[in-house]
């Protein structure tokens, strides 16, 4: 006989009530569980959309990796955006499928008015949004636990940068995860047309990304129900996996065509498809660790950069969801595959720059464990309809801090100007000389460039060189002009003196615009108009002003009166007051050590040579300078420093090109001091 209701304890009454209405919540929830899915993906999509990149960078790391493991992030991507606009041949493995593909949808999204570099990135946008999807309906077609798969990873580090880029790792987790539904599909449904199909994908998923091989174990539990169908069907598929390397073909056709853009040996030879196909170049990557303590450091790396992608709370929910899901016996079998899949990544037999610097590996276990997460709160969401909820919830606020943590660092990527200012700058150059010759090395910078002269159309008559890093390739010149232009970046790799033995001679240089130095073979000279004295060098013509992005520009030509005696240091002080009369007068300042990017020592001049020098000085906030006290100085040997040249430059808010009625640096370096610089 039941007792009254009166005579329970009020515990258990509010107990009761409290497990009445998480089960209402839980069930109401289920109700509009497709729903949250979609709404995920949109969320996601609207986010990721923020960030994308719309134009051209060229800058390094923003934030290197210490640890020396990870590879320079946005080394390859600019190389992608000129490849899928000229049918081009990327780096080994040379990526084929995905560079047909990339040709083919980028070539189609131009007829919108977007950028070339909006249009590329959008491959990679979409191919992270189809694998977020993908990775939802593998672990929860019908359950709301498909919102948190898709919310937990996406705003990892790695995987938000890839999808917002042109790069080969958005496309590597589409191809990854859905060799995984599929080999989930055969061994639930074995049928020979599957296992054929999954044959074919998985080459083309191992072909595009070598390191996706460690999917093998957990593709293999996976499919291990459908080995009835005999080994007939199982050499079939495995056929169709070989014959994938069949994209390899675009390789030489896109040679044949006549393709400007085309990496390392032709691959109308063989040593040079054999280069992309075996990805002979990373050879040396491959050896794993050996030895005991090596082995136990490699996958104490691998779990903490698993964690910087996923954050710590985030790394934590998977794990526990994993636990929770395999405790179930309905999801235990799922579960063992992720896991596997997850253990693909520390496990993996390789060299741990190979494993790490290529980033693949870390966002499919970040996939992995987040789908082990929606895997358990659906498990016990049976039991406890509230769980999953709850759950959705744990991986929105997980989602959220990733947002907060990693935006400022995607960010400094996606948003980098500098492609657009190196781009302007050589636009501005030949205005002067029309057929200049840009002579860089194979990176971010010349990928700047080539995009300027091979998809955006800005640089089309600059002859860009790839002159490697000991400048061998200057032997490819046709003809050898008196003046190359270059980047400041470039001479970090190659200094100025092996330009002159390159080039058999010493060599002059200035400053050509924000960022390129001039390198000629012959300095600049004109007449002296500054009086005789004991000033070495004067100030030939100077201007300032400031950009729409808050940063201070200086250009300033100098002029040696006579041969310097001595190597002069050079300081520039902005201020906002009428001068400087104290160090917390000095807002920025941009000193350097030798005129043109700190190159070219004044001592190496000669009488009456012009040398232009560029500064961009970054503004602190609320800051507007109205001028710059630049100027000369040297050390004397009890560590004085002695004044040997300081002017005024008034700071314009516009540069001179629009303040002077269009002004080149040519001209501006014949200008003299009037209107300009005040002593």
């Amino acid at each position: 006989m039941s007792r009254p209701f009166h005579e329970f304890p009020k515990s258990q009454i509010f107990l009761g009530r409290y497990m009445t209405g998480m089960k209402t919540i839980g069930s109401t929830f289920i109700r509009w569980q497709a729903g949250w899915f979609w709404l995920a993906l949109l969320i996601v999509a609207a986010a990721w959309l923020t960030t994308l990149q719309t134009d051209i960078g060229a800058a390094n790391d923003q934030t290197p990796d210490t640890t020396g493991l990870v590879g320079p992030l946005m080394d390859d991507s600019a190389e992608f955006v000129v490849a899928w606009h000229t049918w081009g041949v990327t780096h080994p493995p040379a990526y084929p499928l995905l560079n047909f593909l990339g040709n083919v949808i980028t070539h189609l999204l131009r007829i919108l008015p977007i950028s070339p570099v909006t249009a590329a990135n959008l491959v990679s946008f979409g191919s992270g949004l189809v694998a977020l999807a993908l990775l939802g309906r593998l672990v929860a077609p019908r359950s709301g636990a498909a919102a948190a798969a898709v919310l937990l990873p996406a705003f990892g580090g790695l995987v938000w940068l890839y999808s917002n880029v042109a790069e080969v790792y958005a496309f590597g987790l589409l191809l990854g995860t859905a060799s995984l539904t599929l080999a989930l599909a055969v061994g639930r449904r074995p049928q020979r047309p599957l296992a054929l199909a999954f044959g074919l994908l998985f080459g083309l998923t191992v072909g595009h990304h070598r390191t996706l091989l460690a999917l093998t174990p957990a593709l293999a539990v996976a499919l291990w129900p459908a080995r009835r169908l005999g080994w007939q069907v199982w050499v079939g598929a495995a056929a169709l996996a070989v014959s994938s390397l069949a994209v390899y073909a675009y390789l030489p056709l896109a040679a044949l065509s006549g393709s400007p853009w085309i990496y390392g040996r032709s691959p109308t030879t063989w040593p040079g498809f054999l280069d992309a196909v075996l990805a002979r170049e990373y050879e040396a990557q491959l050896l794993p660790p050996h030895t005991f303590p090596a082995i136990i450091a490699a996958l104490g790396g691998r779990f903490y950069f698993l964690a910087q992608e996923m954050t710590w709370p985030g790394l934590l929910l998977g794990i526990i969801g994993l636990g929770a899901a395999l405790s179930q016996p309905h999801t235990r079998r799922l579960a063992i595959i992720l896991g596997l899949t997850a253990a693909g990544y520390f496990l993996a037999p390789v060299g741990q720059y190979l494993l790490i610097g290529t980033h693949m590996l870390i966002m499919v276990a970040s996939f992995a464990l987040s789908a082990s997460f929606a895997l358990g709160i659906m498990a016990w969401g049976r039991r406890y309809p509230f769980v999953v909820p709850l759950g959705l919830l744990l991986a929105l606020a997980v989602a959220g801090n990733a947002w907060m943590s990693h935006r400022p660092w995607v960010t400094s990527y996606t948003k980098d100007p500098l492609g657009r200012q190196m781009i302007a700058a050589m636009v501005a150059v030949t205005a002067v000389d029309p057929a200049p010759t840009l002579v860089e090395t194979w990176g971010p910078r010349y990928f700047a460039f080539a995009y300027g002269k091979w998809v955006s159309g800005d640089l089309p008559e600059v002859e860009l060189l790839d002159a490697r890093a000991d400048l061998r390739g200057l032997e490819m010149l046709s003809r050898r002009p008196q003046t190359l232009y270059t980047t400041q970046d470039m001479l970090y790799v190659t200094a100025p003196d092996v330009w002159a033995t390159r080039l058999g001679g010493a060599v002059a240089l200035e400053s050509a615009g924000d960022g390129l130095v001039a390198v000629r073979q012959h300095p600049r000279l004109a007449p002296v108009t500054a009086q005789r004295g004991a000033v070495e060098i004067a100030i030939h013509a100077a201007h300032g002003w400031r950009e729409k992005n808050g940063d201070a520009r200086l250009t300033i030509t100098w002029q040696a009166i006579t041969q310097p005696t001595a190597d002069y240091h050079i300081f520039v002080h902005l201020t906002d007051r009428p001068d400087i009369a104290h160090p917390d007068d000095i807002v920025a300042q941009g000193d350097r050590q030798h005129p043109v990017y700190g190159f070219y020592p004044t001592s190496r001049w000669t009488a009456g040579e012009l040398v232009r020098d560029d500064y961009r000085i970054a503004l602190p906030a609320k800051h507007r300078p109205l001028r710059a006290f630049v100027g000369l100085y040297t050390i004397a040997s009890d560590g004085a420093f002695i004044n040997h040249l300081r002017q005024e430059v008034i700071i314009h808010s516009r540069p001179l090109s629009l303040s002077k009625g269009g002004v080149g640096f040519d001209k501006l370096n014949r200008q003299g001091v009037n209107g300009y610089v005040r002593k």
